[in-house]
Parts: structure tokens; sequence; C-alpha cells
């Protein structure tokens, strides 16, 4: 079993990281390019898209210092399947630049897809994460070359950090998150049920072991951010990263200590619901 690795970091949220400004190419009326950090996943409420078709398109991001990234992940709903897109980084506000990575957007999703082939995954449920490596830049470009006539880029949410992965396996016991059926029942005095509009959502509670050394880590990724209810990708294995979930820490306890034990270092759990599941409309029982 490989190692899990957490991106709750996102340089593109306006609300973890204030001084940062996010410009775009160009934005369409009624839309905000501010979206894109968010978390939001409902299209119809929550995307970004520029105002010409067939043109350049791209979201930039200045930081407020030089900031480290490794992992970029653009949420669902994205039309890019089949194009190509590149991150760029620099220095100079785009005087120059440096393109970190380039390829093209998977149209399928491939069992075992590791991140570390340095290449865009498609997950489950159609995101796209990008291990790019480490880079150090003062701003940051997601940039889409032109689509042909009649198109134009379309993006619901865009995550840009420095993702964190412990020295150690996840301790068992392990999967890639539980499913918890989210319905109400209605049953007649005969005893038949029918069931209301079903949701259904990915659930865990991922045990750590860290070296006394990772504290400080798992502390800010994992204790400051994701259980602020900061939005996280979440990767169990970045060996089967296509099985990735975006997902929030639910109410409750939560942490890491000291305990008695072999183990002399830092333990904890790292609880989770998945965030805004896809709902399965039109399905009932009775």
């Amino acid at each position: 079993m490989a190692r899990p690795l957490f991106l709750a970091e996102n340089l593109l949220s306006w609300r973890t990281f204030p001084d940062h400004v996010l410009t775009a190419s160009s934005t369409e009326t009624g839309l905000d390019v501010r979206f894109v950090g968010t978390g939001r996943r409902q299209r119809s409420l929550n995307r970004w898209a520029p105002s010409t078709t067939n043109a350049d398109a791209y979201v930039t991001c200045a930081f407020n210092r030089v900031r480290a990234f490794t992992h970029l992940a653009i949420d669902r709903d994205h039309n890019l399947s089949g194009y190509p897109i590149q991150v760029r980084a620099s220095d100079d506000g785009f005087s120059t630049y440096t393109t970190v990575a380039s390829a093209t957007i998977p149209t399928g999703v491939y069992p075992n897809s590791r991140l570390s082939d340095g290449l865009p995954i498609r997950t489950e449920e159609g995101a796209i994460l990008w291990d790019l490596g480490e880079q150090n830049a003062k701003a940051a470009r997601i940039f889409v070359p032109a689509m042909g006539a009649g198109l134009k880029p379309e993006i619901v949410g865009l995550h840009l950090g420095l993702g964190w992965s412990p020295e150690h396996a996840l301790r068992k016991p392990y999967s890639h998150g539980k499913i918890r059926l989210v319905y109400e029942v209605e049953r007649s005095p005969e005893g038949w049920a029918a069931a209301g509009t079903i949701g259904k959502l990915r659930v865990g509670q991922p045990g750590l072991r860290l070296e006394r050394s990772e504290y400080p880590q798992a502390r800010y990724h994992i204790e400051e951010l994701f259980f602020a209810r900061k939005p996280m990708w979440l990767v169990m294995d970045v060996n089967e990263a296509e099985k990735a979930r975006y997902v929030v820490a639910p109410p409750g306890d939560a942490g890491f200590e000291i305990a008695d034990g072999q183990w002399s270092g830092w333990v904890g759990e790292v609880p989770y619901e998945e965030l805004e599941p896809r709902i399965i409309a039109g399905v009932s029982a009775s």
C-alpha cells in the first residue's frame, strides 16, 4: 500500500489567502473568476468561463510572496476533456514565464493511475488531478489554448497548492471510503416503503502514524486547514489516484496525540465526508 496525499491548501481560495489576486483573460457576464477557488461544486451556480469563444483563455493567481505548489485539481463538470492545457509560473507578472506542465486532459478513467507519472489523472467522477512537481513562483496561470469555433473553457473549481504526503502508509483498517446512503423513507400502514431523492457519499476516518518531525506539516495541512472545514482532495493511495475524493471534515473531535504504545511519534485520525456528492435523481424503492 502506497502513501496517501492530502491537498488541503488552495492558493486560489480568497478566503484562505485574501492577499492573493485572481484574474482572468476575460469573464462571461454574470460570472466571477473568484468562483473557481470557493470549493463549491454546483455548476449552475459556481463556474468561470471567458466572454469570448475560440480564443486563448486563462486564470491567473498572483501571490503575496513566493509560494510553493505541487498539485493542481480541476473539479468535475469542466469541459476540458480531450483538450490541451498548460500550467505556467512567473516571478515578474508574466512578462516572462515558465511552462511547468503541459498535457491533454484525459477523457477516460484508468485503474491504478499513478500521480507520480506527472500526467493529469481523471477521477471516477470526472475531476482531474495533476502532480506538477514542486514549483516556486510569485504567480501561477492555468492556460487553455483556443478550443475551436464556438467553444470556450468552462471550469467549476480549481485547486492549486502544496500537497502533503506522510512518510508512512495509513494505519489499518484501510479503505477508499465507506458508502453512506442518505435519504428519507415514507412507510405505508401496510409496511411498504418509498424512498425520496437518494444521496450517496464516501465517508471514512483514516489513521495516521507520524514521525515527530512530521507533526508541523500535519498541524498546518490537517489541523489548521482541513479541520477548519477547508475542502481537501484526499488521495488514499497515490498509485490509485483515480479514486480520489473531494472531502470536508465533519463535526466532532479530531487531531493528533502522542499515545501509549510502541510508537513514539504522533498518531491520529482524519475523519472526512465527501463534499457535495452527486445526487442520484429519480430513484425510488417500494
